[in-house]
């Protein structure tokens, strides 16, 4: 690799503000007005041999050995630019590394080369690799294979020579770190699902999690006080200080006028108790399990659906949860659980969330994944199209429609009220409502409104 394609490696990792610094040291001029990608380009085409040779060996080398430092402290778990390493998928000889950000996610693929120099042909969504850096990512990809013995410092090339010393004393410090985004599966068979649980997230979002589903633990009755011991025999009280003579009043001072009282706030009323409600649209065991589910909060004043939704795909190995924040900017980076997750684990079958949280590591989280319901529990656009008449039959097939429109609308209470179903489904449909009630399928929310049971 010749040192014009070694520095077209190096000069993308520059600042605008660097790059132009390095054009006034080879005496390249006009280059106060050009972009990134035009100083870049002006110096590869405008800089001597020598000029770049001098760069190559003293800035170059300082900004390949700080990225280095940073791609093993990715690799160790650290957050660089507040990014973090989520996964390196290592399959044939592709390489894919996916980072996340505050609200981006970068991914970088290489190959992996199969004899010879690595030519540092890459490709990664970051800004560094548009004009053809060997960034940061691709240097936790590099590493790691370098980790795993897959590749050879010497196939680095120029590069061995610029940074061998870094690459040599930090693998010492992170083969026992590398292969922490690619962990063995957690043995989920010796402990409580509870304990499990609790060991995916932080402190307090367990305990509330059992609190909203109703399944807190109980207060324990309060133990009745202790008889107090015999009190010593009170000291005299000190005689109180003789107050001070009050000053006269000045006669040729106006006396200040009172400021007028606050008025008083007024008492909050009381949070009404509620509860929250996992609906499962589709729960299959599997494996691979798929895991659909929604919640609502469930009070004395009715049902309220909240925008809160939850995916579980072991197949895809996918955890998405859309519309929560404390997952999206505190957890989702972590893989760790958030109230609504820890809700969804308590209400799928025992054995599937043990399977789940065992190879838990392996998932990608995310809240940007749309979460669409099931098509079997949305009426056929057939049905919709029908003349309310029409569809009018017997009165058990008239439940089960009655039925399958409450599951479709519960996201919606303006049309779960008497007036919105007969209009779907006729007048018998009205009728048959407070006898579904009675039976225990469905149950009157507020007055006039109906939802599943």
């Amino acid at each position: 690799m010749e040192k014009r394609d070694v520095l077209s490696r190096i000069l993308g990792l520059f600042t605008a503000d660097e790059l132009k610094a390095l054009g006034k040291q080879i005496d390249l001029k006009g280059m106060s007005k050009l972009t990134k990608g035009e100083l870049i380009k002006a110096v590869l085409t405008q800089a001597p041999e020598e000029a770049m040779t001098r760069l190559v060996s003293t800035e170059g080398k300082k900004k390949v050995q700080g990225t280095i430092k940073n791609a093993f402290a990715l690799l160790g778990g650290a957050a660089i630019a507040t990014e973090r390493l989520v996964s390196i998928k290592i399959e044939g000889g592709d390489v894919v590394a996916r980072f996340d950000g505050m609200r981006w996610t970068t991914t970088c693929s290489a190959r992996i080369p199969r004899a010879g120099e690595v030519d540092f042909d890459h490709s990664c969504s970051c800004k560094a690799s548009e004009s053809g850096a060997a960034c940061v990512h691709l240097w936790a990809i590099l590493l790691r294979l370098l980790a795993d013995q897959r590749l050879s410092i010497p196939s680095l090339g120029p590069f061995a020579e610029l940074a061998g010393e870094t690459i040599e004393s930090g693998l010492k410090g992170i083969k026992a770190k590398v292969h922490g985004p690619i962990k063995s599966p957690v043995d989920t068979s010796s402990k409580p699902l509870g304990q499990l649980l609790q060991s995916f997230t932080i402190q307090g979002r367990y305990e509330r999690a059992l609190d909203e589903l109703g399944r807190g633990a109980q207060p324990k009755p309060q133990k009745p006080a202790k008889p107090s011991k015999a009190t010593a025999p009170e000291k005299p009280a000190k005689p109180a200080k003789a107050a001070r003579p009050a000053k006269p009043a000045d006669a040729s001072k106006p006396a200040k006028p009172a400021k007028p009282a606050k008025p008083q706030r007024s008492a909050k009323p009381p949070a009404e108790p509620f509860h929250i409600q996992v609906k499962l649209w589709r729960h299959e065991a599997g494996p691979p399990a798929v895991i659909i589910a929604t919640l609502t909060r469930v009070s004395e004043s009715g049902r309220v659906p909240l925008p809160f939704h939850v995916l579980i795909d072991e197949a895809r190995q996918l955890v998405a949860h859309d519309g929560c924040k404390d997952f999206d900017i505190r957890l989702r980076r972590k893989q760790l659980l958030c109230k609504h997750l820890l809700q969804v684990f308590l209400s799928i079958d025992e054995l599937v969330a043990r399977r789940l949280l065992a190879n838990l590591h392996a998932f990608e989280f995310t809240s940007v994944v749309p979460i669409q319901k099931e098509a079997p529990l949305t009426l056929p656009e057939a049905i919709k199209r029908l003349k309310p008449d029409v569809r009018v039959g017997d009165d058990d097939s008239l439940k089960g429609e009655i039925m399958e429109y409450l599951l479709a609308n519960e996201d919606s209470p303006d049309k779960l009220g008497v007036d919105a179903i007969k209009k779907e489904l006729g007048d018998k449909a009205a009728t048959l409502l407070p006898v579904m009630a009675a039976e225990g399928t469905i149950e009157e929310t507020t007055p006039g409104h109906y939802a599943p049971k």
